[in-house]
């Protein structure tokens, strides 16, 4: 009765949203079936709504109210500063904060799934952890705080998360129609990171 109960509870109309984007996903990738996936998806919400209710960070339109602030708060204007020092712009800013706080960390837990995946396979044919390591980082872009030096220093750093999707527009641009050298520039650069700023300071991206 528990299982049942769990599989047909009310869900919001934004829960329920995340289910449909997810719930697919995870059946394609991990092989689950559809009522292991509906678990899977529904147990990442209820524990993402913990810690969103514990950081009180579930406030709309959040990029909104940054912006504002930042013109008379000095702390949260050099936070803002620090993230434009990065390439984020004022559009990116409001589309990272903007978003409900339950989808955004529902999207930085997604994001890193073929991100363990692929260190899995890497550390599979018999790479160190490092070397590992190394391949995921020139694969995919990494976000965090970009002052965070203890892995990765200068334009390998992490990005800021507010880059995210004109990163996303930027590589399904080049994959469709400049397919050669996208590759051939992923491969030259140190971190896929570093192939990131390069086309922020080039106006490419």
């Amino acid at each position: 009765m528990r299982l049942l109960g769990n599989l047909f509870r009310q869900t919001s109309e934004p829960e329920r949203q995340l289910e449909e984007e997810y719930v697919p996903f995870y059946e394609a990738t991990q092989g689950l079936s559809h009522s292991q996936a509906i678990r899977m998806v529904r147990d990442l919400i209820r524990e993402t709504k913990k810690q969103s209710q514990h950081e009180g960070t579930d406030v709309l339109n959040l990029g909104d109210d940054l912006l504002r602030r930042g013109r008379t708060d000095q702390t949260v204007g050099g936070m803002l500063a620090e993230k434009r020092k990065e390439g984020a712009t004022d559009s990116d800013i409001c589309w990272w904060w903007n978003m409900p706080d339950l989808e955004r960390r529902m999207l930085v837990y997604h994001m890193n799934v073929p991100r363990l995946a692929s260190l899995a396979h890497a550390l599979e044919e018999g790479l160190d952890e490092d070397s590992a390591a190394a391949r995921v980082r020139k694969i995919y872009p990494m976000f965090g705080d970009p002052n965070d030096t203890k892995v990765t220093d200068g334009d390998d750093r992490p990005l800021p998360y507010e880059l995210q999707n004109r990163i996303n527009q930027y590589v399904q641009r080049r994959a469709s129609q400049d397919t050669i050298s996208y590759k051939a520039d992923v491969q030259s650069s140190t971190t896929f990171n570093a192939l990131v700023r390069r086309e922020i300071k080039c106006g490419n991206l």
